[in-house]
């Protein structure tokens, strides 16, 4: 029968514990970055949503304009967001959107110069 070597078998056990710990880490670490990828996908999603939402409220507004709307506040539910917008008159029309989807918020704000015989739209900024 062959003999054993204690030190030997503490050795090749602590190098599967250590080999194991270190295959541990990487797995954890990869699923850590995979988690986080998705996160960052969904919250990136939501803000296209409410980007969206957001342009879809000014454009909504601009067509009250044409229809010689100049004042008005109003409320657009989408698939995945929902906006609101406030249509103003003061030195020229201003139009004031927040696009909403989940934890996501977009401002956006649109100064109209001119409304006849074409909208002309001075600035189309996000905030």
């Amino acid at each position: 029968m062959r003999e054993i070597n204690v030190q030997q078998g503490y050795a090749a056990l602590a190098t599967v514990v250590v080999v194991g710990a270190l295959a541990g880490i990487v797995i954890m670490n990869m699923v850590s970055v995979g988690v986080l990828d998705t996160q960052i996908s969904v919250i990136r999603q939501q803000h296209a949503y409410a980007q969206s939402a957001a342009d879809g409220c000014v454009e909504y507004a601009l067509q009250r304009v044409r229809d010689g709307i100049t004042t008005e506040t109003g409320i657009q539910t989408f698939t995945h967001a929902s906006c609101e917008y406030t249509l103003s008159e003061s030195v020229g029309i201003e139009i004031q959107s927040e696009g909403i989807s989940r934890d996501a918020h977009v401002y956006v704000e649109v100064n109209v110069s001119e409304v006849s015989p074409f909208i002309v739209v001075e600035s189309w900024e996000y905030r």
